[in-house]
């Protein structure tokens, strides 16, 4: 049991000669204590709702481009590789950038541990665009940590938005309503990541649709016109000719003058998606003084992966080195 859950036993009392009184636990009412915990949970839902910060975190927007992820879990959790395991492994060759905030994620050590996780974040917002909470699944009472009023404020009004992938379907926590989204698990927060990028994609390869059938049709009218006023200046009189003429010449460099206003715009517009995306690529992230580690051609992605005397590879922006693990 959580400390400070309050629970309903049916209990028997016993006398001992030798030992004394002993009280042993006959039955428990788990409907109750599911009872207390939802009571619980709408008394710091009404309060966060007061203080006017429930949907803070709701309310901010969502970035177009999502690579850079801060996590918060337990390192051994299975939930944890699984999430790992999914980005990496996303159909579409995207680059995550993930870094582990390590934390406690069940027990009475787990509140102020979540949040000290989300301290560290905070001092290098920066370098993130969401933060998510993830874990494996549990019983309700497994859950209280995340019905905390001190984690859910601090999420609440946290700068980034949060995903709660903390995988237990059944029952919604206070951190789930007031974190920006929710997903059922780690592996569907890692699906969610993945769709929000390829919507991107999407979004990028349409504008880029789009500027082409917009100039083909900018260039056609222009013809359209010209041709138009062709027609209409050899039916003409010398007079109008020349009258007419000076409007040709007018109305192509205002429509000239448009078309390349309209070019550039949408230029720009495909530049700054163009430079997102390869912001994200490998490469640009070494250039950033990131590394990678490999070992064996494979990407290091927990030090669990080592052993003594293995030889690992470390890539900089500017070269690689070789490494023997002598110490672990």
């Amino acid at each position: 049991f959580v400390s400070g859950l309050s629970i309903l036993v049916r209990v028997s009392v016993d006398f001992h000669e030798l030992y004394g009184f002993s009280l042993s636990v006959v039955d428990i009412d788990p409907s109750f204590t599911i009872g207390e915990i939802a009571r619980n949970r709408q008394l710091v839902l009404r309060k966060l709702e007061e203080e006017g910060v429930l949907t803070l975190n709701k309310e901010l927007t969502f970035p177009e481009l999502t690579n850079r992820i801060a996590v918060i879990s337990s390192p051994t959790a299975a939930g944890y590789e699984d999430f790992c395991d999914q980005l990496a492994k996303n159909p579409y060759g995207f680059v995550f950038y993930t870094r582990l905030f390590p934390a406690i994620m069940q027990g009475e050590r787990s509140e102020p541990s979540v949040i000290a996780a989300l301290e560290k974040i905070y001092a290098h917002k920066e370098h993130f665009d969401a933060v998510t909470i993830i874990r494996g699944g549990g019983s309700s009472s497994d859950l209280s940590c995340f019905d905390s009023y001190y984690l859910a404020t601090n999420c609440a009004q946290f700068p980034l938005p949060v995903i709660s992938g903390i995988g237990h379907e059944r029952d919604i926590t206070v951190i789930d309503i007031v974190a920006h989204t929710r997903a059922k698990t780690p592996t569907a927060v890692a699906e969610l990541l993945i769709s929000h990028a390829s919507k991107t994609a999407v979004e990028l390869m349409d504008l880029q649709q789009r500027l082409v059938e917009k100039s083909g049709l900018i260039l056609q009218s222009l013809q359209d016109k010209l041709g138009e006023l062709s027609r209409r200046m050899i039916h003409s009189s010398r007079f109008f000719v020349r009258e007419e003429l000076s409007v040709v010449q007018q109305l192509s460099i205002i429509l000239n003058h448009q078309a390349k206003r309209l070019l550039q715009a949408e230029n720009h517009s495909v530049a700054e998606k163009s430079q997102y995306i390869h912001m994200a690529s490998p490469e640009n992230i070494l250039k950033r003084g990131y590394t990678l580690t490999l070992k064996n051609g494979k990407i290091i992605k927990s030090a669990t992966e080592l052993s003594e005397d293995d030889i690992i590879e470390t890539l900089f922006t500017d070269g690689k080195t070789e490494s023997i693990i002598t110490k672990k």
